[in-house]
């Protein structure tokens, strides 16, 4: 995905929010991202 494609998911509520670990760097915990991988389209 772009990442205005995942900005815009996560403005949504449909992706998980980024952790912020500095200024200008954000990272998802990698159970995060499992959860919406298996997360049912539409829920």
């Amino acid at each position: 995905m772009k990442c205005s494609t995942i900005y815009r998911r996560i403005k949504a509520g449909e992706f998980p929010q980024p952790r912020k670990l500095a200024v200008n760097i954000a990272a998802w915990p990698e159970s995060s991202i499992n959860e919406w991988i298996v997360r049912p389209i539409g829920s």
